[in-house]
């Protein structure tokens, strides 16, 4: 087999060993270093090696590309230079060659190029002008996209069979579809835009976090999800229903600016949340009965939490820091509540873990701050 026929079958497996090795043979037995990085990447990839025989290899790694970097990844690292100053540092090696990278483009073909000079990429941030899209899109595991690009390529990403993550961000002119229930490996979507009008999504996905109307979005939601984030969200009935549904198995939820109707705070923060371990409510107007809601919640492994701006006054606060939250919290943000030292007084009456207890922006003068800091040795005041 030739050294072509070799590269071509690594091109059409990207995501399989095997390939590589077998190109990193031959390229070893013509006397050309590059082999012995293949090996070494692949053999760090795995995850095997034991904890001296990976410092060996690390340390083999470096002196091969101290000799050979600008040989074999120059050429690609120059072109991406040329359209992003900020590129070099997010060109990325696996398994021989570049497998992440990130590209600003300026033609409509800069990504037909982009596969030419680094066909075996994994990972893509692009940011810039429109593309034309390409078969190889197809083989990504993760793109974070933004702007016109972004949208150019939205109709191709419907059959994307690799991709995991995926990241775009945009402010469209027309409305759009968003296709992704062929994507038969997406687990993770991060969406900010506007104009959706439809949006279908596989039953793999995990973790959604989106921007703008949420409207098309509720009615694609998978039961299983364990991250759910929606900003400045006007909660519907169909979203309420959608959060009951998924308490069981969500760990993280986000509601940022979220408008609740009469009675809808009490009906999600009353459903049980046996896996949360993440609450966001920021900006959310609670006051003192949203406060006690969030006190009286049923999530026994809850973490983090968010109260930044909600209005909560000393009584509300009073009421989350004495509450069984505090068992299992370790990060709360009371963030521009206009709050008093007063609140904090339940936290500094009973055994906790907090790590952040975030009070900047409230009633505290520097010397009540400083005097909290003294009796909460193990726990930052700010962020």
């Amino acid at each position: 087999m030739t050294k072509n026929a070799r590269f071509d079958a690594m091109v059409k497996a990207p995501w399989e060993d095997a390939p590589r090795l077998v190109y990193a043979d031959w390229l070893t037995e013509n006397d050309d270093p590059r082999g012995e990085f293949i090996v070494l990447q692949c053999r760090l990839s795995s995850g095997k090696l034991a904890p001296k025989d990976v410092k060996a290899a690390k340390a083999r790694e470096a002196e091969l590309l101290d000799a050979h970097r600008e040989e074999w990844f120059g050429p690609l690292e120059k072109w991406l230079r040329e359209r992003d100053s900020y590129a070099l540092s997010h060109v990325k090696l696996r398994r021989g060659f570049v497998s992440s990278c990130r590209l600003t483009v300026q033609q409509r073909d800069d990504l037909a190029t982009l596969f030419q000079k680094a066909p075996l990429l994994e990972e893509l941030e692009l940011r810039g002008d429109a593309a034309t899209p390409v078969p190889q899109l197809a083989q990504l595991e993760r793109l974070d996209a933004e702007g016109a690009v972004a949208e150019s390529l939205l109709p191709a990403l419907g059959t994307a069979s690799s991709l995991e993550r995926l990241h775009l961000s945009m402010k469209a002119d027309q409305p759009l579809s968003v296709e992704l229930s062929r994507c038969p490996k997406l687990h993770s979507l991060w969406f900010d835009g506007d104009r959706v009008t439809e949006v279908k999504l596989p039953s793999t996905l995990r973790a959604v976090r989106w921007s703008g109307d949420s409207t098309a979005l509720v009615k694609a939601l998978s039961p299983n999800l364990t991250t759910l984030a929606i900003s400045g969200a006007v909660v519907s009935e169909a979203l309420l229903a959608v959060l009951q549904r998924c308490a069981p198995t969500l760990e993280v939820l986000a509601l940022d600016g979220a408008k609740f109707g009469k009675g809808q705070l009490a009906t999600v923060l009353g459903s049980p949340w046996p896996r949360l371990k993440s609450l966001d409510l920021s900006n959310v107007g609670l006051g003192l009965e949203g406060a006690k809601l969030v006190a009286a919640m049923k999530a026994p492994h809850l973490e983090l939490l968010d109260l930044t701006y909600t209005r909560v006054t000393d009584a509300g606060a009073v009421a989350v820091l004495s509450s069984p939250l505090l068992e299992t919290l370790k990060e709360i943000s009371l963030r521009a509540n206009k709050l008093t030292s007063a609140a904090v007084a339940p936290v500094l009456k009973r055994k906790h873990s907090l790590r952040l207890l975030n009070l900047k922006k409230n009633a505290l003068g520097a010397a009540e701050l400083k005097a909290l800091e003294k009796q909460l040795p193990e726990t930052r005041l700010s962020r």
